[in-house]
């Protein structure tokens, strides 16, 4: 009989698979001297490095992973823990030239089924010498298929309105990519991740949560917190963002990887990133499912359920063993 009774409990529980996504833009401007210095991208890629293996993240997205270096130190040691590791995506011609990549990375230990990168065809300034885009890759996992798609858009220098139609046309483009991208496919979690170089309720913010019917992660779990991710010395902007359109959201953090005592930048105040980190807990959706993205209500519902669910199995287990 206790076999019976395990069973229940993990049929009840059988959709209840949590997906962790770790984003993190890493500063990782290759060095230009004297118009880019060097940024200690050695040192600080092997120190971010050993925290990502730390931990055992189903997906790591990363943005600004431009130099070389980096490319190659990801490549070398992400494979301790991830099988597919996609970096130095759509190459750029430095150090022959002055153009980088798109800066992003996505590595996962979870099958991949299909995966594309598209360039953004309005960007400006100094994002115009990058071939900033979208990456996204469909993998099949325990809970289903998961989506998941990461982004750095047009940065801008002089307050959240400069190059804001830029943005709002890249907004579009990555809209369009993600529906692209997974129709016909039955998506069981959907997200988007990266520096969005957007503040909340601006017109590109507007443009990306209304073009995917998705929802701000932080806004909904933290509504009274402002979540600034940049600068990491001292946040006053939120530039980081988890844009879900399909699944739950339980949890999402912004972790400390702004410090680090022997990493130094040009012999300034220590850091890994002008960026801190945003770590992002999900639980997968059946698209044909009623249910909506979680908020804080649901979650302590949530609590209450499992709670509850244990008081009946420890019951059970008692009458029936």
């Amino acid at each position: 009989m206790p076999v019976h009774v395990g069973l229940l409990f993990f049929l009840f529980f059988s959709e209840s698979v949590s997906v962790s996504i770790l984003s993190y833009n890493v500063a990782g401007l290759p060095p230009l001297p004297p118009v880019i210095p060097d940024n200690n991208n050695n040192d600080r890629i092997e120190a971010i490095i050993d925290l990502i293996l730390e931990e055992n993240y189903d997906f790591v997205c990363l943005q600004e992973s431009f130099d070389l270096n980096i490319t190659n130190a990801l490549s070398d040691r992400l494979p301790e823990k991830y099988a597919h590791i996609f970096t130095n995506i759509a190459p750029g011609t430095y150090p022959q030239g002055y153009t980088v990549s798109s800066g992003l990375t996505l590595a996962t230990n979870h099958t991949v089924i299909a995966t594309a990168f598209e360039e953004f065809t309005q960007k400006t300034d100094s994002d115009a010498l990058a071939r900033k885009g979208v990456f996204g890759a469909i993998v099949n996992m325990t809970g289903g298929l998961a989506f998941v798609a990461t982004t750095h858009t047009q940065a801008s220098y002089s307050g959240p309105t400069q190059y804001i139609d830029i943005r709002i046309s890249q907004m579009q483009q990555i809209a369009a990519f993600v529906k692209n991208m997974t129709q016909g496919m039955q998506i069981d979690l959907g997200i988007l991740v990266g520096d969005l170089n957007m503040a909340p309720d601006m017109a590109d913010y507007q443009t990306i949560i209304n073009m995917t019917k998705g929802i701000d992660v932080w806004r909904i779990l933290h509504p009274l917190d402002s979540g600034y991710t940049f600068n990491s010395s001292m946040p006053d902007e939120r530039l980081d963002y988890g844009i879900l359109f399909q699944g739950q959201a339980t949890a999402m953090e912004i972790l400390p990887f702004n410090y680090s005592s022997t990493i130094t930048r040009n012999g300034f105040a220590p850091y890994l990133s002008d960026h801190r980190a945003i770590h992002i807990t999900l639980q997968p959706v059946s698209p044909t499912s009623t249910s909506q993205p979680v908020s804080s209500s649901r979650m302590e519902s949530s609590a209450t359920t499992y709670s509850t669910c244990l008081i009946f199995v420890f019951i059970a287990n008692l009458l029936f063993a």
